[in-house]
């Protein structure tokens, strides 16, 4: 009884936690991954061993687009896994905190978005392995149904098989003093070799020899310190040594509130607290995919309102608030109330062969209008990654756009395979070889298309850049009111006072706040009160009290200090202090 009840708080703290804590991070590792119901996407999976077990993870792992349903998945994976390991090794009452410690690594694993879900498939089905070889007690059969389940795994899991077999080896020596058992080991090592030869030699030829042994297991090379790699490393380590613990010999009676009910108690709360506590949860990566699902709504509302909780936004993140400030018509009014640690940075990100840099910073290009552009970024994208539902929602959108219909109806027809993204393939058909326009965002997009061709290159000046695009499409609202806002990023005043008089085309009577603040500066700097007449009372007395107290105080940084409460969201406190060691 008393294990059913930390059978249940296991499995409360880990939905719970999965459902809450990292909801977001189940529906990262769905959108960057597709499941396919079709019979080649099934065969596919047979060119690599262990292409069986990615094909049911993958398969699992699309149910991830219902938070809940991935937090439940999960767990329940977790809790079997747990359940065999406390029969298989006979883990006492006393003691039975232990079992639960390949759970919760996994669990502490479970929330990087990067981590192969794979993996707990595999521990699942080698943990079933061996409970089930080691339930038979009659020695002839027990070894011959090991070595069956090498070859059985191996077809399954591929490189698991070889983790099962070290496993059944540990096992064999501690689980009675017999020295007659070495020559089984010996067998069971000998075939173990055998095995890897003939998939090396005769089943997958393409494949080097370390791959046909290790693969689907995670791969070290990216992993750079303990906090990465360790909990993998004890994981196995625990299934292998597992069998050596005096603890796991016989089963112990105990008391409900004995002495060992709190050691487990606290053992418990321990590994909980250690999981939150080390969690490689990505909160910016979240909030990053959050935007990108509000932006392809076009709710940019919901773009800036996930910006503002965000407490140290890099660049991706920075770039999504810019662009939805911009789509709103507000980038020249709002830019500073929010953060800008990237400076003009935060206004692009540069090409990087990164899947999620490819899949976000492609958005900018679209926006402008360059969507060939971003197309290129997308299909980058899809080479590192893989087939994903979010990169083939973007291509089949921009093949619209460009009335390539029969390829967006390719992508389409990709999408109408899977469970969860049919329904929007389908919503989508209907803008092929059709003159519906209902979509405003594809006759949007359709007017932004550059007349002239632009052959852009990994390492462009994009300050350059913008300059030649404007200049070539100057009715181009989004990309004028951007690069006013880079102007003003990089504190070009210059530029910007060049390019200012191109506003009234877009039928903008009054300049918007930072603009008139911006033109203050310029205008103490430069002595040219011609642009002036713009300036709105309000503004002006704002820039006076501004000035009263720089000028008023002892040194910069002590009118830093007075200044940061009243004046840190106007571009003159930005122009002084950000990215500025020294005030002028």
């Amino acid at each position: 009884m008393v294990r059913r009840i930390w059978q249940l708080l296991f499995v409360a703290f880990s939905f719970l936690y999965l459902f809450f804590y990292c909801g977001a991070t189940l529906s990262v590792m769905e959108q960057m991954q597709i499941f396919l119901y079709d019979k080649f996407f099934f065969y596919k999976h047979f060119a690599m061993p262990g292409g069986l077990l990615t094909y049911l993870s993958e398969f699992l792992i699309q149910f991830f687009y219902y938070s809940g349903a991935g937090a439940f998945i999960v767990t329940m994976l977790l809790l079997a896994i747990q359940e065999l390991v406390s029969r298989m090794y006979r883990i006492s009452d006393n003691f039975y905190f232990i079992s639960f410690i390949p759970s919760f690594l996994l669990l502490l694993l479970q929330t990087s978005e990067e981590y192969a879900f794979s993996n707990t498939a595999g521990i699942f089905l080698v943990a079933g392995a061996l409970f089930f070889n080691y339930q038979i007690q009659q020695t002839t059969l027990r070894y011959a149904s090991t070595l069956a389940s090498i070859l059985l795994l191996y077809v399954i899991a591929g490189g698991y098989a070889f983790f099962f077999a070290i496993a059944a080896v540990t096992c064999e020596l501690f689980k009675q003093k017999e020295y007659k058992r070495l020559g089984f080991i010996l067998v069971l090592i000998v075939s173990s070799v055998f095995v890897w030869f003939i998939a090396y030699k005769f089943v997958f030829v393409s494949v080097n020899a370390v791959g046909v042994a290790l693969e689907p297991f995670p791969k070290f090379l990216g992993m750079s310190g303990f906090s990465e790699w360790g909990p993998y490393l004890i994981t196995w380590l625990f299934f292998i040594l597992a069998p050596a613990m005096p603890c796991m010999v016989k089963r112990n009676g105990n008391k409900v509130f004995g002495l060992y009910f709190y050691v487990n108690v606290l053992s418990l709360a321990l590994m909980a607290f250690f999981t939150v506590r080390f969690s490689a949860t990505d909160r910016n990566l979240e909030k990053l995919f959050l935007m990108g699902d509000a932006a392809q709504k076009n709710d940019w509302d919901e773009v800036l309102q996930i910006s503002g909780e965000v407490r140290q936004p890099g660049q991706l993140l920075s770039l999504y608030t810019n662009i939805a400030l911009c789509k709103k018509g507000v980038l020249g009014d709002k830019m500073f109330f929010y953060e800008q640690p990237l400076h003009e940075k935060g206004m692009y990100a540069p090409f990087q062969k990164n899947p999620i840099v490819l899949l976000f910073g492609s958005d900018l290009y679209y926006q402008l209008g360059l969507v060939n552009y971003a197309y290129r970024w997308l299909m980058e994208g899809t080479v590192i990654n893989g087939l994903s539902s979010r990169f083939l929602i973007k291509m089949a959108h921009i093949a619209i756009i460009n009335k390539d219909y029969a390829l967006a109806q390719k992508y389409l027809n990709t999408l109408k395979k899977t469970l969860f993204y049919k329904r929007w393939a389908l919503n989508q058909e209907r803008y092929i070889n059709s003159s519906d326009l209902s979509n405003s965002d594809i006759k949007i997009k359709r007017a932004l298309l550059p007349t002239n061709d632009y052959l852009i290159g990994e390492d462009f000046e994009f300050e350059a850049f913008l300059t030649y695009f404007l200049k070539d499409n100057p009715k181009n609202r989004f990309a004028f009111d951007y690069f006013m806002g880079y102007n003003l990023l990089s504190k070009n005043l210059a530029g910007f006072v060049r390019h200012l008089p191109l506003m009234p085309g877009f039928g903008q009577r009054q300049l918007p706040r930072h603009y008139q603040e911006a033109l203050l500066i310029y205008a103490m700097q430069s002595g040219d009160k011609s642009l002036l007449s713009g300036i709105s009372p309000e503004v002006q007395s704002k820039f006076d009290a501004f000035n009263q107290i720089f000028y008023g105080s002892p040194n910069p940084e002590q009118a830093r200090k007075q200044l940061v409460g009243q004046f840190k969201n106007t571009y003159w406190y930005y122009f002084l202090y950000v990215n500025n060691p020294k005030a002028n």
